[in-house]
Protein backbone atom coordinates (compact mmCIF):
# COMPACT_ATOMS: atom_id res chain seq x y z
CA UNK A 1 0.00 0.00 0.00
CA UNK A 2 1.30 3.54 -0.59
CA UNK A 3 1.65 6.29 1.42
CA UNK A 4 1.03 8.99 -0.23
CA UNK A 5 -2.16 10.67 1.63
CA UNK A 6 -1.36 8.26 4.88
CA UNK A 7 0.07 10.34 7.69
CA UNK A 8 2.63 7.73 9.04
CA UNK A 9 3.90 4.82 9.75
CA UNK A 10 3.54 2.87 13.67
CA UNK A 11 6.42 0.17 12.73
CA UNK A 12 6.62 -0.16 16.42
CA UNK A 13 3.02 -1.31 17.20
CA UNK A 14 3.35 -3.28 14.30
CA UNK A 15 6.13 -5.25 15.85
CA UNK A 16 4.81 -5.34 19.23
CA UNK A 17 1.78 -7.36 18.02
CA UNK A 18 3.26 -9.62 15.59
CA UNK A 19 5.65 -10.49 18.53
CA UNK A 20 2.17 -11.00 20.65
CA UNK A 21 1.36 -13.20 18.24
CA UNK A 22 4.39 -15.86 18.14
CA UNK A 23 4.33 -16.55 22.19
CA UNK A 24 1.04 -18.60 21.06
CA UNK A 25 -2.40 -18.60 22.69
CA UNK A 26 -3.51 -20.82 25.75
CA UNK A 27 -7.04 -22.30 25.84
CA UNK A 28 -9.96 -20.51 27.37
CA UNK A 29 -13.47 -21.54 27.72
CA UNK A 30 -15.07 -18.14 26.50
CA UNK A 31 -15.06 -17.61 22.50
CA UNK A 32 -15.03 -20.42 20.07
CA UNK A 33 -12.25 -20.94 17.91
CA UNK A 34 -13.39 -23.93 15.42
CA UNK A 35 -10.26 -24.38 12.72
CA UNK A 36 -10.92 -26.96 9.39
CA UNK A 37 -8.66 -28.27 7.89
CA UNK A 38 -8.65 -30.32 4.88
CA UNK A 39 -7.51 -34.50 4.33
CA UNK A 40 -6.05 -33.24 0.71
CA UNK A 41 -3.57 -30.97 2.23
CA UNK A 42 -1.36 -33.93 3.15
CA UNK A 43 -0.74 -34.41 -1.06
CA UNK A 44 0.40 -30.61 -1.39
CA UNK A 45 4.00 -30.13 -2.59
CA UNK A 46 6.60 -27.74 -0.42
CA UNK A 47 5.72 -25.32 2.00
CA UNK A 48 1.93 -26.29 1.10
CA UNK A 49 2.33 -30.45 2.68
CA UNK A 50 0.09 -29.95 5.69
CA UNK A 51 -0.25 -32.56 8.58
CA UNK A 52 -2.21 -33.34 11.75
CA UNK A 53 1.38 -33.11 13.03
CA UNK A 54 1.22 -29.30 11.90
CA UNK A 55 -1.09 -28.38 14.30
CA UNK A 56 -0.68 -26.50 16.93
CA UNK A 57 -2.95 -27.85 20.06
CA UNK A 58 -3.48 -25.37 22.05
CA UNK A 59 -4.46 -22.70 18.75
CA UNK A 60 -7.76 -23.56 18.45
CA UNK A 61 -10.64 -25.41 20.54
CA UNK A 62 -12.45 -27.10 18.04
CA UNK A 63 -10.42 -29.04 15.01
CA UNK A 64 -12.75 -30.02 12.19
CA UNK A 65 -11.30 -33.09 9.89
CA UNK A 66 -12.86 -32.41 6.53
CA UNK A 67 -14.45 -34.95 5.36
CA UNK A 68 -16.13 -37.85 5.13
CA UNK A 69 -19.42 -38.56 2.49
CA UNK A 70 -22.32 -39.78 3.09
CA UNK A 71 -23.23 -42.79 1.49
CA UNK A 72 -26.96 -44.43 1.80
CA UNK A 73 -27.10 -44.18 5.85
CA UNK A 74 -23.08 -44.92 6.75
CA UNK A 75 -20.37 -42.05 6.33
CA UNK A 76 -17.27 -43.28 4.93
CA UNK A 77 -13.68 -41.52 4.72
CA UNK A 78 -13.32 -40.36 1.24
CA UNK A 79 -11.17 -42.61 -0.48
CA UNK A 80 -7.43 -40.51 -0.42
CA UNK A 81 -7.53 -40.15 3.63
CA UNK A 82 -4.87 -41.52 5.11
CA UNK A 83 -6.61 -44.71 7.37
CA UNK A 84 -4.72 -43.67 10.76
CA UNK A 85 -5.78 -39.83 10.31
CA UNK A 86 -7.71 -40.27 13.44
CA UNK A 87 -4.94 -40.96 15.53
CA UNK A 88 -2.17 -37.86 14.82
CA UNK A 89 -5.17 -36.14 15.44
CA UNK A 90 -6.57 -37.94 18.80
CA UNK A 91 -2.52 -37.35 19.92
CA UNK A 92 -3.15 -33.65 19.96
CA UNK A 93 -5.76 -34.30 23.02
CA UNK A 94 -2.79 -35.66 24.73
CA UNK A 95 -1.39 -32.26 25.02
CA UNK A 96 -4.47 -30.46 25.30
CA UNK A 97 -7.31 -32.73 26.82
CA UNK A 98 -9.44 -29.70 26.74
CA UNK A 99 -9.32 -29.83 22.48
CA UNK A 100 -12.37 -30.71 20.72
CA UNK A 101 -11.67 -33.38 17.10
CA UNK A 102 -15.10 -32.90 14.96
CA UNK A 103 -14.94 -34.78 11.88
CA UNK A 104 -16.83 -32.73 8.64
CA UNK A 105 -19.80 -34.79 7.76
CA UNK A 106 -21.24 -34.37 4.06
CA UNK A 107 -20.27 -33.19 0.54
CA UNK A 108 -17.21 -30.99 0.58
CA UNK A 109 -19.24 -28.43 -1.35
CA UNK A 110 -22.06 -28.78 0.98
CA UNK A 111 -24.48 -30.22 -1.40
CA UNK A 112 -27.98 -31.69 0.13
CA UNK A 113 -27.97 -34.99 -2.72
CA UNK A 114 -24.94 -36.68 -0.18
CA UNK A 115 -27.31 -36.50 2.93
CA UNK A 116 -31.01 -37.66 0.60
CA UNK A 117 -31.46 -41.34 1.62
CA UNK A 118 -30.14 -40.54 5.39
CA UNK A 119 -33.03 -37.90 5.71
CA UNK A 120 -35.64 -39.96 3.62
CA UNK A 121 -37.60 -41.49 6.59
CA UNK A 122 -38.11 -42.12 10.10
CA UNK A 123 -35.99 -45.60 9.97
CA UNK A 124 -33.12 -44.15 7.46
CA UNK A 125 -32.93 -41.18 10.00
CA UNK A 126 -32.46 -43.63 12.77
CA UNK A 127 -29.96 -45.70 10.99
CA UNK A 128 -27.53 -43.08 9.91
CA UNK A 129 -27.98 -41.27 13.76
CA UNK A 130 -26.54 -44.81 15.13
CA UNK A 131 -24.05 -45.16 12.75
CA UNK A 132 -22.83 -41.63 13.49
CA UNK A 133 -22.18 -42.72 16.90
CA UNK A 134 -20.68 -45.58 16.26
CA UNK A 135 -18.52 -44.28 14.11
CA UNK A 136 -17.52 -41.33 16.01
CA UNK A 137 -16.84 -42.92 18.85
CA UNK A 138 -14.38 -45.73 17.22
CA UNK A 139 -12.28 -43.32 15.94
CA UNK A 140 -12.11 -41.32 19.57
CA UNK A 141 -13.71 -38.07 18.07
CA UNK A 142 -15.97 -35.25 19.64
CA UNK A 143 -18.68 -34.93 17.38
CA UNK A 144 -19.73 -33.64 13.84
CA UNK A 145 -20.15 -30.75 12.07
CA UNK A 146 -23.07 -31.40 9.05
CA UNK A 147 -22.03 -29.82 5.93
CA UNK A 148 -25.69 -28.09 4.98
CA UNK A 149 -24.41 -24.75 3.97
CA UNK A 150 -25.98 -25.44 0.49
CA UNK A 151 -29.02 -27.37 1.60
CA UNK A 152 -31.33 -24.95 -0.10
CA UNK A 153 -30.08 -25.42 -4.02
CA UNK A 154 -32.96 -26.82 -5.29
CA UNK A 155 -35.03 -28.27 -2.87
CA UNK A 156 -38.29 -28.09 -1.59
CA UNK A 157 -40.19 -27.13 1.96
CA UNK A 158 -40.83 -30.72 2.09
CA UNK A 159 -37.32 -31.57 1.73
CA UNK A 160 -36.06 -29.23 3.94
CA UNK A 161 -38.01 -30.66 6.34
CA UNK A 162 -36.46 -33.99 6.60
CA UNK A 163 -33.41 -32.62 7.05
CA UNK A 164 -34.44 -31.00 10.14
CA UNK A 165 -35.95 -34.39 11.19
CA UNK A 166 -32.40 -36.14 10.21
CA UNK A 167 -30.77 -33.31 12.56
CA UNK A 168 -33.33 -34.16 15.17
CA UNK A 169 -32.82 -37.78 15.34
CA UNK A 170 -29.35 -37.44 15.31
CA UNK A 171 -29.23 -34.78 18.45
CA UNK A 172 -31.32 -37.35 20.20
CA UNK A 173 -28.92 -40.52 19.75
CA UNK A 174 -26.98 -38.00 21.17
CA UNK A 175 -28.31 -37.60 23.96
CA UNK A 176 -29.57 -41.59 24.47
CA UNK A 177 -25.55 -42.54 24.45
CA UNK A 178 -24.11 -39.66 26.41
CA UNK A 179 -27.13 -41.15 29.11
CA UNK A 180 -26.51 -45.10 28.58
CA UNK A 181 -23.23 -44.49 28.62
CA UNK A 182 -21.74 -41.62 30.79
CA UNK A 183 -19.81 -39.97 28.16
CA UNK A 184 -19.27 -36.96 27.37
CA UNK A 185 -22.09 -36.01 24.84
CA UNK A 186 -20.75 -35.57 21.50
CA UNK A 187 -21.18 -31.94 19.60
CA UNK A 188 -23.49 -31.58 17.41
CA UNK A 189 -22.62 -28.38 14.76
CA UNK A 190 -24.15 -27.15 11.71
CA UNK A 191 -22.24 -24.93 8.37
CA UNK A 192 -24.78 -23.01 7.00
CA UNK A 193 -25.23 -20.36 4.21
CA UNK A 194 -24.61 -16.84 4.75
CA UNK A 195 -27.15 -16.12 1.71
CA UNK A 196 -30.47 -15.22 2.54
CA UNK A 197 -32.41 -17.12 -0.84
CA UNK A 198 -30.98 -20.07 0.99
CA UNK A 199 -31.59 -19.16 3.98
CA UNK A 200 -35.31 -18.48 3.96
CA UNK A 201 -35.69 -22.05 1.10
CA UNK A 202 -34.47 -24.22 3.18
CA UNK A 203 -33.97 -23.95 6.73
CA UNK A 204 -35.75 -23.40 10.33
CA UNK A 205 -32.74 -21.40 11.80
CA UNK A 206 -34.44 -21.14 15.02
CA UNK A 207 -35.44 -24.79 15.44
CA UNK A 208 -31.86 -25.46 13.61
CA UNK A 209 -30.34 -23.31 16.53
CA UNK A 210 -32.25 -25.68 19.35
CA UNK A 211 -30.58 -28.69 18.32
CA UNK A 212 -27.21 -28.07 17.39
CA UNK A 213 -24.47 -26.49 19.80
CA UNK A 214 -23.46 -24.33 17.37
CA UNK A 215 -23.57 -23.12 13.67
CA UNK A 216 -21.13 -21.69 11.60
CA UNK A 217 -22.41 -19.30 9.15
CA UNK A 218 -19.98 -19.87 5.54
CA UNK A 219 -19.12 -16.02 5.26
CA UNK A 220 -16.56 -16.97 3.03
CA UNK A 221 -16.86 -17.06 -0.68
CA UNK A 222 -19.88 -14.82 -0.66
CA UNK A 223 -19.14 -13.38 -4.06
CA UNK A 224 -16.64 -15.79 -6.49
CA UNK A 225 -16.55 -14.86 -10.52
CA UNK A 226 -18.86 -17.16 -11.40
CA UNK A 227 -21.21 -13.96 -10.55
CA UNK A 228 -19.76 -12.08 -13.72
CA UNK A 229 -18.49 -9.31 -11.10
CA UNK A 230 -15.31 -8.46 -8.83
CA UNK A 231 -16.40 -8.25 -5.31
CA UNK A 232 -14.71 -8.70 -1.61
CA UNK A 233 -15.78 -12.00 -1.13
CA UNK A 234 -15.62 -11.54 2.83
CA UNK A 235 -16.11 -8.61 3.56
CA UNK A 236 -17.06 -7.58 7.30
CA UNK A 237 -20.07 -4.53 6.13
CA UNK A 238 -21.09 -3.86 3.05
CA UNK A 239 -19.64 -1.24 0.71
CA UNK A 240 -21.15 2.47 0.54
CA UNK A 241 -23.25 3.04 -2.18
CA UNK A 242 -24.11 -0.91 -3.51
CA UNK A 243 -27.28 -2.06 -5.21
CA UNK A 244 -29.84 -3.65 -2.50
CA UNK A 245 -28.89 -6.85 -4.39
CA UNK A 246 -25.41 -7.14 -3.31
CA UNK A 247 -25.78 -5.40 0.03
CA UNK A 248 -25.93 -8.56 1.70
CA UNK A 249 -23.20 -10.22 1.07
CA UNK A 250 -21.33 -9.06 3.67
CA UNK A 251 -20.47 -10.85 6.97
CA UNK A 252 -22.80 -8.38 9.36
CA UNK A 253 -25.62 -8.69 7.43
CA UNK A 254 -25.43 -12.40 7.57
CA UNK A 255 -25.05 -12.48 11.45
CA UNK A 256 -27.60 -10.13 11.90
CA UNK A 257 -30.41 -11.91 9.81
CA UNK A 258 -30.02 -15.32 11.60
CA UNK A 259 -29.89 -13.36 14.98
CA UNK A 260 -33.52 -12.06 13.65
CA UNK A 261 -34.63 -15.45 12.56
CA UNK A 262 -34.22 -16.34 16.74
CA UNK A 263 -30.75 -17.57 16.46
CA UNK A 264 -29.04 -16.53 19.73
CA UNK A 265 -25.60 -14.68 19.66
CA UNK A 266 -23.54 -16.95 21.88
CA UNK A 267 -24.90 -19.90 18.73
CA UNK A 268 -23.55 -18.29 16.04
CA UNK A 269 -19.60 -18.49 15.04
CA UNK A 270 -18.99 -16.01 11.87
CA UNK A 271 -16.52 -17.83 9.25
CA UNK A 272 -13.76 -16.30 8.61
CA UNK A 273 -11.36 -17.37 4.97
CA UNK A 274 -7.67 -17.94 5.55
CA UNK A 275 -7.19 -17.59 1.59
CA UNK A 276 -7.90 -15.46 -1.18
CA UNK A 277 -11.10 -15.64 -3.57
CA UNK A 278 -9.37 -14.97 -7.43
CA UNK A 279 -10.85 -13.28 -10.59
CA UNK A 280 -9.82 -12.97 -13.91
CA UNK A 281 -10.82 -9.71 -14.91
CA UNK A 282 -12.71 -9.21 -18.39
CA UNK A 283 -10.54 -6.00 -18.61
CA UNK A 284 -7.30 -4.98 -17.72
CA UNK A 285 -7.24 -2.19 -15.81
CA UNK A 286 -11.07 -2.41 -14.84
CA UNK A 287 -10.76 -3.35 -11.57
CA UNK A 288 -13.00 -1.32 -9.14
CA UNK A 289 -15.89 -3.49 -7.39
CA UNK A 290 -18.62 -4.64 -9.47
CA UNK A 291 -16.77 -4.63 -12.67
CA UNK A 292 -16.50 -7.57 -14.99
CA UNK A 293 -14.75 -10.92 -14.15
CA UNK A 294 -14.33 -13.65 -17.29
CA UNK A 295 -13.64 -16.85 -14.96
CA UNK A 296 -11.71 -17.71 -11.81
CA UNK A 297 -8.11 -16.27 -11.36
CA UNK A 298 -5.21 -18.51 -11.79
CA UNK A 299 -4.63 -21.10 -9.13
CA UNK A 300 -1.95 -21.00 -6.62
CA UNK A 301 1.08 -22.43 -7.32
CA UNK A 302 1.24 -24.53 -4.65
CA UNK A 303 -2.51 -25.42 -3.87
CA UNK A 304 -3.44 -25.44 -7.49
CA UNK A 305 -7.00 -24.76 -6.71
CA UNK A 306 -9.18 -22.35 -9.36
CA UNK A 307 -10.62 -19.66 -7.60
CA UNK A 308 -8.44 -20.52 -4.29
CA UNK A 309 -5.38 -18.44 -3.16
CA UNK A 310 -3.73 -19.38 0.35
CA UNK A 311 -2.40 -16.91 2.74
CA UNK A 312 1.22 -17.58 2.02
CA UNK A 313 0.89 -17.61 -1.50
CA UNK A 314 -0.66 -14.11 -0.65
CA UNK A 315 2.18 -12.65 0.64
CA UNK A 316 4.64 -14.34 -2.34
CA UNK A 317 2.48 -12.58 -5.14
CA UNK A 318 2.62 -8.81 -3.19
CA UNK A 319 6.18 -9.52 -3.04
CA UNK A 320 6.46 -10.25 -6.60
CA UNK A 321 4.72 -6.39 -7.36
CA UNK A 322 1.41 -5.89 -7.97
CA UNK A 323 -0.95 -3.54 -6.24
CA UNK A 324 -3.01 -3.84 -2.75
CA UNK A 325 -5.93 -1.62 -2.48
CA UNK A 326 -8.06 -0.88 0.31
CA UNK A 327 -11.39 -0.30 0.61
CA UNK A 328 -13.95 0.02 3.50
CA UNK A 329 -13.38 -3.15 5.56
CA UNK A 330 -11.94 -5.24 2.95
CA UNK A 331 -8.63 -5.39 0.36
CA UNK A 332 -7.34 -6.67 -2.47
CA UNK A 333 -4.61 -7.26 -4.60
CA UNK A 334 -4.12 -6.83 -8.62
CA UNK A 335 -1.72 -7.34 -11.13
CA UNK A 336 -2.54 -7.80 -14.97
CA UNK A 337 -6.04 -9.37 -15.40
CA UNK A 338 -5.82 -11.08 -12.23
CA UNK A 339 -7.68 -9.84 -8.77
CA UNK A 340 -8.00 -11.52 -5.86
CA UNK A 341 -10.06 -10.41 -2.62
CA UNK A 342 -8.16 -11.97 0.60
CA UNK A 343 -7.59 -11.27 4.39
CA UNK A 344 -4.89 -9.86 6.15
CA UNK A 345 -3.90 -9.50 9.90
CA UNK A 346 -5.96 -6.23 10.27
CA UNK A 347 -8.96 -7.11 8.67
CA UNK A 348 -9.05 -10.44 10.77
CA UNK A 349 -8.29 -8.66 13.85
CA UNK A 350 -11.33 -6.48 12.83
CA UNK A 351 -13.82 -9.45 12.50
CA UNK A 352 -12.48 -10.91 15.75
CA UNK A 353 -13.15 -7.29 17.67
CA UNK A 354 -16.59 -8.00 15.98
CA UNK A 355 -17.62 -11.03 16.92
CA UNK A 356 -16.51 -9.77 20.84
CA UNK A 357 -17.97 -6.54 20.50
CA UNK A 358 -21.36 -8.71 19.37
CA UNK A 359 -20.85 -11.68 22.07
CA UNK A 360 -21.28 -14.37 19.15
CA UNK A 361 -20.38 -17.59 20.12
CA UNK A 362 -16.84 -17.73 18.41
CA UNK A 363 -15.30 -17.90 14.99
CA UNK A 364 -14.65 -20.34 12.31
CA UNK A 365 -11.31 -20.61 10.08
CA UNK A 366 -11.13 -21.77 6.96
CA UNK A 367 -8.59 -23.43 7.08
CA UNK A 368 -5.50 -24.04 8.81
CA UNK A 369 -3.97 -25.70 5.79
CA UNK A 370 -4.32 -22.15 4.00
CA UNK A 371 -2.89 -19.65 6.52
CA UNK A 372 0.56 -19.59 6.98
CA UNK A 373 0.96 -22.18 9.10
CA UNK A 374 4.73 -22.63 9.19
CA UNK A 375 5.99 -19.26 8.73
CA UNK A 376 7.35 -19.55 5.79
CA UNK A 377 5.58 -17.43 3.75
CA UNK A 378 4.48 -14.25 5.06
CA UNK A 379 7.44 -14.39 7.92
CA UNK A 380 4.66 -13.14 10.77
CA UNK A 381 4.58 -15.84 12.79
CA UNK A 382 3.22 -19.26 12.03
CA UNK A 383 -0.73 -19.07 11.52
CA UNK A 384 -0.82 -15.41 11.72
CA UNK A 385 -4.37 -14.95 10.64
CA UNK A 386 -5.82 -17.78 13.15
CA UNK A 387 -3.20 -16.56 16.13
CA UNK A 388 -4.42 -13.12 15.19
CA UNK A 389 -8.35 -13.97 15.73
CA UNK A 390 -7.03 -15.90 19.05
CA UNK A 391 -5.56 -13.70 20.67
CA UNK A 392 -8.17 -11.08 20.59
CA UNK A 393 -10.97 -13.28 21.28
CA UNK A 394 -8.59 -15.19 25.19
CA UNK A 395 -6.42 -12.18 25.78
CA UNK A 396 -7.79 -8.85 24.73
CA UNK A 397 -9.06 -6.90 27.22
CA UNK A 398 -10.51 -4.22 24.59
CA UNK A 399 -7.58 -2.66 24.59
CA UNK A 400 -6.40 -3.97 21.32
CA UNK A 401 -10.05 -3.45 19.65
CA UNK A 402 -10.44 -0.14 21.05
CA UNK A 403 -6.68 0.88 19.35
CA UNK A 404 -8.57 0.13 16.09
CA UNK A 405 -5.17 -1.75 15.33
CA UNK A 406 -6.88 -4.00 12.38
CA UNK A 407 -5.82 -0.67 10.50
CA UNK A 408 -2.22 -1.70 9.99
CA UNK A 409 -1.70 -3.49 7.04
CA UNK A 410 1.17 -5.86 7.13
CA UNK A 411 4.38 -3.90 5.58
CA UNK A 412 2.48 -0.41 5.59
CA UNK A 413 1.08 2.16 7.32
CA UNK A 414 -1.23 2.55 9.89
CA UNK A 415 -4.39 4.62 9.57
CA UNK A 416 -4.94 7.64 11.92
CA UNK A 417 -8.55 7.29 10.15
CA UNK A 418 -11.47 5.77 11.55
CA UNK A 419 -12.34 4.38 8.20
CA UNK A 420 -15.50 4.17 6.81
CA UNK A 421 -16.79 6.66 8.82
CA UNK A 422 -18.48 9.51 7.36
CA UNK A 423 -19.07 13.16 8.77
CA UNK A 424 -22.10 13.78 9.07
CA UNK A 425 -22.55 17.52 7.26
CA UNK A 426 -18.77 18.95 7.86
CA UNK A 427 -15.24 17.52 8.43
CA UNK A 428 -13.80 16.84 11.53
CA UNK A 429 -11.48 19.74 10.85
CA UNK A 430 -14.37 22.64 11.13
CA UNK A 431 -13.66 25.17 9.15
CA UNK A 432 -10.21 24.38 8.57
CA UNK A 433 -8.84 23.27 4.97
CA UNK A 434 -6.51 20.30 4.90
CA UNK A 435 -6.50 20.24 1.07
CA UNK A 436 -4.02 17.31 -0.50
CA UNK A 437 -2.55 16.69 -4.26
CA UNK A 438 -2.74 13.64 -5.98
CA UNK A 439 -0.78 14.02 -9.18
CA UNK A 440 -1.48 12.34 -12.40
CA UNK A 441 2.31 11.11 -12.21
CA UNK A 442 2.66 9.17 -9.64
CA UNK A 443 1.18 6.19 -10.95
CA UNK A 444 3.82 5.27 -13.29
CA UNK A 445 6.67 5.21 -10.38
CA UNK A 446 7.48 1.36 -8.99
CA UNK A 447 6.29 -0.33 -6.35
CA UNK A 448 6.19 0.99 -3.27
CA UNK A 449 6.35 4.74 -4.13
CA UNK A 450 3.48 3.67 -7.00
CA UNK A 451 0.56 5.56 -5.92
CA UNK A 452 -3.39 4.93 -7.78
CA UNK A 453 -6.60 6.34 -6.63
CA UNK A 454 -7.71 3.62 -5.07
CA UNK A 455 -4.63 4.77 -2.53
CA UNK A 456 -6.39 7.65 -1.53
CA UNK A 457 -7.83 7.90 2.24
CA UNK A 458 -10.89 9.85 1.63
CA UNK A 459 -11.17 10.98 5.29
CA UNK A 460 -8.00 12.70 5.93
CA UNK A 461 -8.08 15.68 3.82
CA UNK A 462 -10.99 18.31 3.43
CA UNK A 463 -9.85 18.70 -0.65
CA UNK A 464 -8.37 16.48 -3.20
CA UNK A 465 -6.87 18.38 -6.11
CA UNK A 466 -6.17 15.73 -9.13
CA UNK A 467 -3.27 17.57 -11.00
CA UNK A 468 -3.51 18.53 -13.43
CA UNK A 469 -5.03 18.78 -16.78
CA UNK A 470 -4.10 21.16 -19.94
CA UNK A 471 -5.47 24.21 -21.47
CA UNK A 472 -5.45 24.68 -24.92
CA UNK A 473 -7.76 26.48 -26.96
CA UNK A 474 -9.54 27.76 -24.53
CA UNK A 475 -11.03 24.18 -23.57
CA UNK A 476 -10.17 21.79 -20.70
CA UNK A 477 -8.07 18.47 -22.11
CA UNK A 478 -7.18 15.29 -20.26
CA UNK A 479 -3.06 15.30 -19.96
CA UNK A 480 -3.47 11.13 -20.53
CA UNK A 481 -5.68 9.46 -22.57
CA UNK A 482 -7.00 7.30 -19.94
CA UNK A 483 -7.72 10.31 -17.44
CA UNK A 484 -11.37 10.17 -19.07
CA UNK A 485 -13.65 7.17 -18.91
CA UNK A 486 -14.19 4.98 -21.88
CA UNK A 487 -17.57 2.96 -22.47
CA UNK A 488 -16.05 0.08 -21.52
CA UNK A 489 -13.23 0.85 -18.58
CA UNK A 490 -13.84 3.64 -15.53
CA UNK A 491 -11.16 6.59 -16.38
CA UNK A 492 -8.34 7.69 -13.66
CA UNK A 493 -10.93 10.59 -12.96
CA UNK A 494 -13.73 8.42 -11.85
CA UNK A 495 -11.48 6.44 -9.67
CA UNK A 496 -10.43 9.82 -7.94
CA UNK A 497 -13.77 10.77 -7.57
CA UNK A 498 -15.27 7.35 -5.98
CA UNK A 499 -13.29 8.25 -2.90
CA UNK A 500 -16.69 10.38 -2.52
CA UNK A 501 -18.56 7.53 -1.68
CA UNK A 502 -17.07 6.85 1.63
CA UNK A 503 -16.99 10.58 2.44
CA UNK A 504 -19.93 12.34 1.15
CA UNK A 505 -18.19 15.89 2.09
CA UNK A 506 -15.23 15.62 0.54
CA UNK A 507 -13.94 18.03 -1.89
CA UNK A 508 -12.76 16.65 -5.14
CA UNK A 509 -10.95 19.50 -7.82
CA UNK A 510 -9.27 19.20 -10.75
CA UNK A 511 -6.05 21.45 -11.15
CA UNK A 512 -5.34 22.82 -14.52
CA UNK A 513 -1.92 24.29 -15.44
CA UNK A 514 0.97 23.12 -13.37
CA UNK A 515 4.65 24.20 -13.09
CA UNK A 516 5.50 22.63 -16.81
CA UNK A 517 2.29 24.21 -18.51
CA UNK A 518 3.84 27.30 -19.61
CA UNK A 519 1.78 30.83 -19.65
CA UNK A 520 1.22 30.75 -23.65
CA UNK A 521 -2.71 28.80 -23.68
CA UNK A 522 -3.27 31.03 -20.40
CA UNK A 523 -2.89 33.89 -21.93
CA UNK A 524 -4.65 32.97 -25.21
CA UNK A 525 -7.39 31.90 -22.39
CA UNK A 526 -7.77 35.19 -20.70
CA UNK A 527 -6.86 37.87 -23.41
CA UNK A 528 -10.15 39.12 -24.06
CA UNK A 529 -13.39 39.02 -22.23
CA UNK A 530 -14.76 36.56 -25.02
CA UNK A 531 -11.90 34.81 -24.25
CA UNK A 532 -12.89 34.38 -20.53
CA UNK A 533 -16.10 33.29 -21.26
CA UNK A 534 -15.58 30.57 -23.72
CA UNK A 535 -12.94 29.15 -21.44
CA UNK A 536 -15.39 29.33 -18.40
CA UNK A 537 -18.40 28.07 -19.64
CA UNK A 538 -16.42 25.26 -21.11
CA UNK A 539 -14.43 24.40 -17.84
CA UNK A 540 -18.11 24.42 -16.11
CA UNK A 541 -19.10 22.04 -18.27
CA UNK A 542 -15.97 19.89 -18.64
CA UNK A 543 -16.18 19.91 -14.25
CA UNK A 544 -19.83 18.92 -14.38
CA UNK A 545 -19.81 15.92 -16.81
CA UNK A 546 -17.35 14.54 -14.91
CA UNK A 547 -18.70 15.15 -10.72
CA UNK A 548 -15.97 17.56 -10.06
CA UNK A 549 -16.72 19.96 -7.34
CA UNK A 550 -14.59 22.72 -8.72
CA UNK A 551 -11.47 23.59 -10.32
CA UNK A 552 -7.74 24.84 -9.34
CA UNK A 553 -6.09 27.26 -11.88
CA UNK A 554 -2.32 26.96 -11.54
CA UNK A 555 -0.97 29.53 -13.41
CA UNK A 556 2.53 29.24 -12.60
CA UNK A 557 4.39 32.36 -14.04
CA UNK A 558 2.03 35.65 -14.88
CA UNK A 559 3.67 38.01 -15.94
CA UNK A 560 2.93 42.29 -14.83
CA UNK A 561 1.37 42.53 -18.05
CA UNK A 562 -1.00 39.63 -17.77
CA UNK A 563 -1.54 39.38 -14.14
CA UNK A 564 -4.33 41.63 -14.29
CA UNK A 565 -6.12 39.36 -17.15
CA UNK A 566 -5.60 36.22 -14.98
CA UNK A 567 -7.67 38.17 -12.23
CA UNK A 568 -10.21 38.63 -14.75
CA UNK A 569 -10.10 34.91 -15.92
CA UNK A 570 -10.95 34.20 -11.59
CA UNK A 571 -13.68 36.62 -11.53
Amino acid sequence: MNTTLNMYILKSALILWILVLSSGPAYSDGFRIVCYFSSLSQYRNGIATFRATNIDPFLCTHIVFSHAKVKGTQIRLTEWTDANWHKDLFALKSTNPKLQILLSVGHELGLLESFFDAAENDVARRTFAQNVVIYVRSKQLDGITLEWFNIANNTTKSVGEKFQELLRKIKSEFEEEAKSTSNPMLTLAVTTTARKKLIDAGYDVAEMAKLADFLSIRTVDLRTAADGKIGPSASLYGIPGEHINVSELNVNWAASYYQTLGVPSEKINIGIPTYGRTFTLMNVGAHLVGFPASRDGNPGKLTETNGIMSYFEMCALIREGGSVMRIPHSRYYVRGNQWISYEDVGSVMQKACYVKEKLYGGITMWNLDLDDFSDQGCSQGKYPLINTAAQILKFDDGKQCASKMWETYVGGPIYTTKFPVRPSSENDLGSNRLVCYVTNWSRYRQIPAKFLPEDINPNICTHIIYAYAEVIDKKIIPRYQEEDSKSALPGIYSRVLQSKAYNPVLKVLLSVGGDGAGTVEFERASENAESRRIFSENAVRFLRDRGFDGLEVFWAYPTAKTSANLKELLQ
